[in-house]
């Protein structure tokens, strides 16, 4: 692709979302090593720079591959949509107005002992 003319920093970017897309947690150190290449490229330029651009293409193809987080993120974004209206729970709430107080809202709020 570098040799087609394709923006060398397009190539980074589209490799640190493979390092957290579709690697992730199988293996953390990815996101470091595309980052490291794109500032290799910062620093070097074209052609120097693209070996470290490359360098990073083989260690994403080699690396193993996991999309739990970018599943999970997803999941995780689906709920907020279907609960973002729902109220902050009593048990969490603060008893800030004398209109909480009165409604014994402190008196919901259980804090364990060591966290006092």
């Amino acid at each position: 692709m570098l040799e087609s003319g394709e923006d060398p920093l397009y190539l980074a970017r589209r490799m640190v979302r493979m390092a957290s897309e579709d690697i992730g947690l199988a293996e953390p150190g990815a996101l470091a090593v595309t980052l490291a290449a794109k500032d290799a490229f910062d620093f070097l330029g074209a052609p120097e720079g693209h070996l470290a651009l490359a360098q990073a293409a083989v260690y994403l193809s080699l690396a193993p591959k996991s999309n739990a987080v970018y599943t999970a993120y997803g999941e995780v974004i689906d709920d907020v949509h279907k609960t973002e209206a729902e109220p902050v729970p009593f048990h969490i709430r603060n008893a800030v107005t004398g209109l909480m107080k009165k409604h014994r809202l402190r008196q919901r709020l259980q804090i364990r002992p060591q966290f006092r």
